[in-house]
């Protein structure tokens, strides 16, 4: 039986923005960054969290599980490799998607959430290798940030400066 993919709404053309939302929310938790996206020139797509909204639970809901369905909609929609906009719980699933196929993810955004990785996930993520099955989901090691990044901010603009300043 082949495994349905996640609900998702999609507007614009261009290069993949994938947005997955955080465990109180859906697609439309993106609705405002879906237009402003589209009318910059990107793909942008809202999933359903397999569970939330439109979309059918996985089986055995675990992070493994959510992390393939995300990959399965790249691939469903021929993508990749995408941007992936990942929000609280959203950002973990995204984290855990690039560790099982970095060749899918272009670029990540992760915004209120850290790494949930399995064992395994971890395992390869620290060697530098792509995942290859296992159903262990137990909590795994830390990622290790690149070497001159510690501590490192990155900055963040919501637009508002460029927003307030007027033209002559």
């Amino acid at each position: 039986m082949a495994a349905l993919l996640p609900t998702f709404t999609t507007l614009g053309s261009g290069p993949t923005v994938l947005m997955l939302h955080d465990a109180d929310g859906d697609h439309l938790t993106f609705a405002p960054q879906v237009e402003t996206l589209a009318t910059a020139g990107y793909r942008a797509v809202a999933w359903d969290m397999p569970g939330y909204g439109r979309s059918a639970p996985v089986e055995p809901y675990t992070f493994k599980a959510l992390a393939q369905s995300c990959l399965a909609l790249i691939e469903a929609l021929r993508c990749g490799p995408v941007t992936l906009v990942g929000h609280g719980m959203g950002a973990m699933v995204a984290l855990e998607a690039a560790v099982r196929d970095a060749s899918q993810v272009r670029r990540m955004v992760l915004c209120a959430g850290g790494p949930a990785l399995d064992a395994q996930a971890g395992k390869a993520r620290a060697t530098g290798q792509r995942e290859h099955g296992g159903d262990d989901d137990a909590p795994g090691q830390r990622p290790q940030r690149r070497p001159g990044t510690a501590g490192a901010v990155p900055r963040v603009s919501d637009g508002a400066e460029s927003r307030s300043k007027r033209v002559a």
